[in-house]
This record gives C-alpha cells, sequence and structure tokens, in this order.
C-alpha cells in the first residue's frame, strides 16, 4: 500500500466518523426540537413565534418543564447515544492506530 493509498483509507475513515458524529447532532437536536415543542404547547398562543423562550410568557416553570422532558428524552434514547458514542470510540481508536501504524499526522482531502 503506498503513501498515498494509506492517506486515502483515512480520509474514508474519518469521513465515515464525520458521518457518526453527524448522526449524534442529528438525535440532539431532535430531542432539544421535541422538549421545545413541548413546552410550547403549555403557550398555544406562541407556538408560531422564532423567538419562544425569550418571550415575556416564558418562566421558570417552563424552562423546567423544558428541561425535564430533555431528560426523559435522553433517558428514552439513552442506548442509542451510548451505542453511537462507543462507535465513535472505536473509530478514534482505530483512526489513531492506522495514523501511527502508517505513520500519517495530517488528515487527508479528497474532493467529492
Amino acid at each position: 500500500m503506498d503513501y498515498l493509498t494509506r492517506k486515502q483509507a483515512l480520509a474514508v475513515m474519518e469521513r465515515a466518523l464525520q458521518g457518526v458524529f453527524g448522526h449524534r447532532r442529528a438525535i440532539g437536536q431532535q430531542m432539544r426540537d421535541a422538549a421545545l415543542a413541548h413546552a410550547q404547547a403549555r403557550h398555544p398562543e406562541f407556538r408560531r413565534s422564532s423567538h419562544f423562550p425569550c418571550s415575556s410568557r416564558w418562566s421558570k416553570a417552563d424552562a423546567h418543564a423544558m428541561d425535564q422532558h430533555l431528560v426523559a428524552l435522553h433517558f428514552a434514547r439513552g442506548r442509542e447515544l451510548a451505542a453511537l458514542d462507543a462507535k465513535i470510540e472505536r473509530q478514534r481508536a482505530a483512526i489513531n492506530a492506522f495514523r501511527s501504524k502508517h505513520g500519517i499526522n495530517a488528515p487527508f482531502e479528497i474532493a467529492a
């Protein structure tokens, strides 16, 4: 395996890792959106407002309800999040092992 092929293999591994990071971020955003929608249901008149948490009707009780709902969602999807976190750690370890084995230090970009 020549140097360019190793760099390209590393780039593929790093892209896969970025895909898993994106999936993890998407799940977190879905949970935050669901918690906000749950909190907005308490005040139907603000459902269409893009600045709902900043409105004058947003109280500490609303923030607490949103936090509780977010914790419940996190608990419900905890196994999925833990599996993704474990996958991220495995991929990071594999990338680091590949880098140290082949002496590659900098990331490589492949034009898509």
